[in-house]
């Protein structure tokens, strides 16, 4: 795995490699089988715009509350390894990285569709690209104008209250698929005392 982390034009992190191109496949191949059970924008907690509106068009699944038996859920923590946790830390010194939880939302993206900027209910959000088979579906960081490299087994990390979206997907080759990826949602547990 290869780590970078950058201040601006807002703190993220880029983490390349992180799974063997078997862990790639496999996540793919289990997207793909899972798709015909993926969600309407409506139904997958999508932003939503002053006229309360989903500001998505894609579709997507909630692995965590049907698929907890999931590979991909078993695959994803890598992404949480102590490394990550370490550079989130440097990042974000006033955040306490410990006593956490996550949600799974895979994504798929056809022809036309988009997220348009939005922020995360997450405190951290981490973003999987996977095979790049059209164009478009660009992933920005809306208020700065800024665009991380969509590439495979790439995840993009970054605070949830940053405005962020999905350009649309364009088809140049209709036999190809659209944009699959998978988004990881890092939650505080709230403690009692």
């Amino acid at each position: 795995m290869k780590l970078f982390v950058y201040n601006e034009p807002t703190p993220h992190m880029i983490l390349d490699d992180v799974y063997s191109d078997a862990d790639m496949q496999t996540m793919l191949d289990e997207m793909r089988c899972l798709r015909s059970a993926f969600k309407p924008p409506e139904e997958t907690g999508s932003a939503r715009g002053e006229d309360r509106r989903p500001l998505k068009t894609n579709h997507g699944l909630y692995l965590e509350d049907n698929h907890s038996d999931s590979v991909i859920l078993k695959l994803n923590r890598r992404a949480f390894d102590r490394m990550t946790f370490v550079a989130l830390q440097s990042l974000f010194p006033q955040v306490k990285l410990d006593n956490w939880y996550s949600n799974t939302l895979i994504n798929y993206y056809d022809d036309g569709q988009e997220y348009k900027p939005h922020v995360d209910t997450s405190a951290f959000t981490f973003i999987t690209f996977f095979e790049r088979e059209h164009d478009g579906g660009d992933f920005v960081f809306a208020d700065y104008n800024y665009t991380v490299e969509q590439k495979p087994n790439r995840i993009v990390v970054f605070e949830g209250k940053v405005k962020h979206a999905v350009t649309p997907i364009r088809f140049t080759d209709k036999t190809k698929e659209g944009r699959y990826s998978m988004a990881q949602f890092l939650f505080a547990r709230r403690t009692h005392d």
